[in-house]
């Protein structure tokens, strides 16, 4: 139940950023859940643009939204939720999102309800009942796993688990409750104590792999990440980011800041020349997305990566210390 003014049993945090159409959605979804304990919800929207806050103030009065006057970014922007809130559990949920009715209090439970359970997240769909969870990283990138994704080695042997191990081959049970190396963080449920452990997130993350980067120090604290499948969540993908070039640099940027950090300077070199070398692999059968999609959406793409790739300053800025 929602209950401000005490110590929470759980706190839900949403960074937003020029997308309060689908927060709007996002919070009627929250507050028609079935959550049986005590919680609270926190916007902190990232200096949006789209003059859709002040409505939300009014529509919803029990949430406390923290406006900053700065767009830091979507792990910054995270860190300003937590440290403005109580509760012994935390739940991110972007603001593109909207949960079904028993999610938010299933992930609860399996996140306390055992003592190395650190972090859960739901099964997602897109918003045309397509199952999002199929493409969403399910362990840690590993050099290799990149190669693999780029060079579509993985179409070739869809029912190797160890070829497909990033992103799961086809023998992946989707109905299953399991451990994987991470969730999204489009919805992601972590206990407050391992957050106290292990720090908050990254801030040189602007966009992408901050996630990624938590359940990593999750992982090496000896914490579970469970996925939850009977936990439902519909995911209007780029509500808040876009398919822009700028989320596209971001993107890439993330990646090698990742490893950098993570694996070291080597693994970094390598990764960017593999991206340069499948980048450029992608563009040449570009041809053959183009016929099967009819669009040139994945074609811009590759060329936006590439060109980030080929640019000495984005060079010069992944490999400087940060």
């Amino acid at each position: 139940m929602y209950n401000p003014g005490l110590n929470m049993d759980l706190s839900i945090i949403i960074v937003n950023y020029n997308s309060s159409r689908l927060l709007q959605k996002c919070l009627e979804s929250i507050s028609a859940s079935k959550i049986h304990i005590d919680y609270e919800v926190i916007v902190v929207d990232n200096n949006s643009t789209d003059g859709g806050i002040a409505d939300l103030k009014k529509r919803f009065p029990q949430v406390n939204f923290i406006e900053q006057s700065v767009n830091r970014g979507f792990a910054a922007g995270n860190n300003a939720g937590i440290m403005n809130s109580t509760g012994e559990a935390i739940l991110l949920v972007n603001p593109d999102a909207e949960l079904e009715e028993n999610a938010v209090q299933i992930l609860y439970d399996e996140l306390m309800s055992a003592a190395d359970i650190g972090i859960v997240g739901p099964k997602i769909f897109y918003a045309d009942d397509r199952l999002q969870s199929k493409v969403l990283p399910k362990n840690i990138p590993r050099l290799r796993d990149i190669f693999y994704e780029l060079f579509l080695v993985g179409k070739i042997c869809p029912h190797s688990t160890k070829i497909n191990a990033y992103h799961g081959s086809d023998s992946f049970d989707y109905e299953k409750k399991q451990n994987l190396g991470q969730v999204s963080g489009a919805c992601l449920m972590i206990k407050r104590k391992l957050a106290d452990l292990i720090g908050l997130m990254d801030e040189n993350y602007f966009l992408y792999y901050e996630e990624t980067d938590w359940c990593y120090r999750a992982n090496g604290q000896g914490y579970r990440i469970v996925w939850v499948p009977s936990a439902i969540m519909v995911h209007h993908e780029g509500g808040s980011s876009g398919n822009s070039k700028r989320s596209i640099y971001a993107y890439y940027e993330s990646q090698l800041y990742f490893f950098k950090k993570n694996y070291g300077s080597l693994p970094a070199y390598l990764l960017y020349l593999v991206n340069i070398m499948g980048l450029v692999f992608r563009l040449l059968i570009s041809p053959a997305y183009i016929v099967a999609n009819r669009n040139m959406i994945k074609t811009k793409r590759f060329y936006w990566a590439l060109a980030y790739h080929l640019n000495p300053k984005s060079f010069a800025r992944t490999f400087t210390s940060r």
